[in-house]
């Protein structure tokens, strides 16, 4: 969900603030009474990625337009005219809206008779997305102490032996110790994925709440830490990259569309289409020029960043595929997800398939260096691979709790990877040796920070 919004939300629902003003007829607050109810019960159906009966909620401008019916949804002091209004009261439940969920409550419905018939009165800009004045409500801030672990689902070096890794509505940056160094907060209510550019100042985000909204954007690690938003969504996003060069950044999700930015003008540049199912990871190519993407309809895709262009598509996996990453040359990607199996082909013809030994378990991150390629799997190890032929060379960790993130930093002498687990646990090894250097929770509390070897 949008920061800050859960609770005031289910409180509108609720009536709780909706006061005695709309009971004596004066006009409700479309912000503060009629905003958060369209992004809860309407904008996942209605909203920018989807829109049935071809009819959107996410901005005022749209709310007022006609849908398929060609019938003004909202016609201004005339609520009994309004389709809008028809729909909310419609005594069929396949007509009523919102459609295939329990009718709004009658307190809910007559804040916008009541809206309607005063004028459909909104001063702003009609074109903002209404999650924008929902948000801006307030931001609910994340727990000082967390009551129980929360699964790591986003990881990433930031150099000086420095973490940083999700939480509820916030990042935590974590020293190479384990030691908390800084809590971003004001973000989407689950980070599912993090990005460092390359000049180290800036750290992207990916996530919301699922079936609610979404959002991607950036921090200024330099800076006070607020955060920037490229995008929203009506569902969250899961994935995402960053150009090597740092010009591009994109970001997927449940909307199966990839959008892709500039990060310079925060303009977006493409939106690349062609999974049918949910995107669950990304990866630029080294030149920055073409993208791949691991869809949850079983393939795996290779675009044009900007053009959008379509290369290779691969369909080898037979089941969901979950990571995704570019082999040092760029010619080759490697592929992993729920068949158990990593395999190569080709970028540019979707081709030439190798295999490596099934695992009885499913891939949750795949990352490369060189000739090297790391993978994170379910069963709780992190396998290393040679490149070329899929050998395998080493395994990180004695297995058990499913891991969910896998994150290199290297130039610390030796290199470092870290896993993140499901159970809350960030682990680090040594890339060469494999030597285990330290485990930490990644959120505060949450059953204690223990730091026990390996």
């Amino acid at each position: 969900m949008i920061p800050g919004a859960r609770g005031a939300i289910r409180a509108l629902l609720a009536g709780a603030v909706f006061g005695a003003a709309v009971w004596a007829g004066e006009v409700p607050d479309f912000r503060r009474e009629i905003a958060p109810v369209l992004v809860e019960q309407c904008l996942s159906c209605h909203g920018p990625e989807r829109q049935r009966g071809r009819y959107r909620v996410d901005t005022v401008s749209a709310l007022r337009r006609a849908g398929v019916s060609g019938e003004a949804a909202v016609v201004a002091g005339d609520a009994e005219g309004s389709l809008l209004m028809r729909l909310l009261t419609a005594d069929d439940p396949e007509e009523r809206m919102p459609q295939g969920g329990e009718a709004l409550g009658a307190d809910v419905i007559e804040r916008f008779r009541r809206w309607i018939a005063g004028g459909a009165r909104f001063e702003g800009d009609e074109s903002v997305p209404l999650v924008d004045w929902v948000e801006a409500s307030g931001v609910e801030p994340p727990p000082a102490e967390y009551a129980y672990p929360m699964p790591v689902a986003a990881l990433v070096g930031l150099g000086e032996d420095r973490w940083a890794m999700g939480g509820l509505r916030e990042v935590l940056v974590r020293d190479g110790g384990g030691g908390l160094v800084r809590r971003l907060a004001g973000l989407p209510e689950r980070v599912q994925a993090l990005a460092l550019h390359p000049d180290g100042r800036r750290l992207y985000f990916a996530g919301g709440e699922p079936g609610r909204s979404g959002a991607a954007g950036w921090l200024e690690l330099d800076g006070d830490g607020s955060p920037r938003v490229l995008a929203r969504a009506s569902d969250w996003y899961l994935a995402l990259a960053i150009s090597p060069a740092g010009d591009l950044v994109a970001a997927g999700g449940t909307a199966r569309d990839i959008g892709v930015w500039d990060t310079a003008t925060g303009e977006r540049v493409a939106t690349l289409a062609g999974h049918s199912d949910w995107v669950l990871d990304l990866a630029f190519s080294p030149d920055g020029e073409r993208l791949v993407s691991a869809g949850r309809d079983g393939t795996a895709r290779v675009f044009g960043a900007r053009s959008g262009e379509w290369f290779g598509v691969f369909r080898g996996h037979g089941a969901a595929v979950t990571a995704v990453v570019f082999g040092a040359d760029g010619e080759r990607v490697a592929s992993a997800g729920r068949d158990g199996r990593i395999r190569t082909w080709e970028a540019a013809t979707g081709g030439g398939a190798k295999g490596s030994p099934g695992v009885a378990g499913q891939a949750v991150r795949l990352r490369s260096e060189g000739e090297r390629l790391w993978s994170a799997w379910s069963d709780g190890r992190v396998r290393e691979h040679r490149w070329e032929t899929l050998e395998p060379v080493r395994e990180f960790g004695e297995g058990g709790e499913r891991l969910t993130a896998l994150a290199l930093a290297p130039g610390l002498g030796e290199g470092r990877l870290a896993t993140g687990s499901q159970g809350g646990w960030v682990r680090m090894w040594e890339t060469e040796g494999g030597a285990a250097v330290r485990a930490w929770r990644a959120v505060p509390g949450g059953g204690g920070e223990v730091k026990p070897d390996g």
